[in-house]
Order: C-alpha cells, then structure tokens, then sequence
C-alpha cells in the first residue's frame, strides 16, 4: 500500500482539482506550462518554486531532501505511469490517490 501523511494527501488532491494545466513527462513544461501530477504535487504542497522544477523530467533525490518531499519512489512511479503513460486526467489521478494511497 502506498502511504503519505494526512496533510500532504489532501492538499495534493486539492491541487490536482484546482486546475492546473497538465502536461506529461516534465515535472513543469516551459513550453506550455503546463505540470505533470508529481509537479502538481512539489509547486502546491511542497511549496517548491515552478523555475526549479522547470523542464525537469522526474523527482529526484536532490529535489526530495531538500525540500523533505515525502512521496517515496513506488507511487512516485505508479503517478508518473498514470499521468505520462495512461494519460489520466489530474482529476482520475486525484481520485485514484483518495482510493489507494493510505494517510499516517
């Protein structure tokens, strides 16, 4: 099962429904900018500014300790194949969040 804290769970589905323009395979597209869900989740939760994860192509352990990012590798994975290879919409990806991620 795939856990995240409480607070960080639901802001990220709040995040995902506040409509933000989704793009694939880029944390944040320059070009359109547009966020994948994981960038959705590092600019509204972890207060993460849009420039440093700009044409960045995934999380990455630099980005997860400085900023204690707490998204562990096997759902940060799981996001990424709904959003960049299943190409779910961020209101899928936050509804499969509220049913499969459990809160500690």
């Amino acid at each position: 099962m795939y856990k995240l804290p409480k607070e960080y769970k639901e802001k990220w589905i709040e995040g995902l429904k506040k409509g933000y323009e989704q793009s694939c395979h880029m944390l944040h597209n320059s070009d359109n900018g547009g966020y994948c869900a994981i960038g959705v989740a590092l600019v509204h939760c972890s207060n993460i500014h849009p420039h440093e994860i700009r044409d960045v192509p995934n999380l990455n352990e630099l980005l997860m300790d400085k900023y204690k990012v707490p998204i562990k590798s096997d759902l940060c994975d799981m996001i990424m194949e709904l959003n960049d290879n299943d190409q779910r919409e961020f209101h899928e990806i936050a509804e499969w969040i509220e049913s499969n991620v459990e809160e500690y």
